[in-house]
């Protein structure tokens, strides 16, 4: 028992955790999405050229290349002899990458469909089939011809 009525192992138990939550702090800090620091850049990128798109795209670019050095780190530790730790920096890479990209898709996709109406994009007048079609009628049949859609 120490001075705060604990034992050793508490006190071990408790320094264990911290280093690890100061670590898991500090990864998600850096400046890349889609970690909070790619956010904190994020915004400090749109802020600074007054457009989101690109804002986004630049933080998602950082993301990727933290991506790729952390794969990178994890493969070369794996060649090296270094183990499963080494996989899983490679995997946690990977993931950021598959991350950072998607951010990026997903700003190209709000940033090309932004300002365009639903209307402009669906059909007027759906395809439709009796209620009591069965399934294997249908697939020989295939589906009906589409009706043209009203001018406007």
């Amino acid at each position: 028992m120490d001075a705060a009525g604990a034992a050793p192992a508490v006190h071990g138990v408790a320094d264990y955790l911290a280093r690890i939550n100061f670590l898991l702090l500090a990864f998600n800090l850096v400046p890349a999405l889609p970690l909070d620091g790619g956010g904190a850049l994020h915004a400090w990128l749109w802020r600074r050229q007054g457009n989101q798109h690109a804002a986004t795209l630049s933080a998602a670019a950082a993301g990727r290349a933290f991506a790729f050095v952390l794969i990178g780190i994890g493969l070369l530790g794996l060649f090296t002899g270094d183990g499963a730790g080494s996989i899983w920096i490679a995997f946690i890479g990977w993931f950021l990458l598959q991350a950072a990209q998607s951010e990026a898709g997903g700003a190209t996709t709000r940033h090309v469909l932004g300002g365009h109406r639903v209307s402009e994009a669906m059909a007027w007048t759906p395809v439709t089939v009796p209620a009591d079609l069965v399934v294997a009628d249908f697939v020989d049949r295939g589906f009906p011809p589409p009706a043209t859609a009203p001018t406007r």
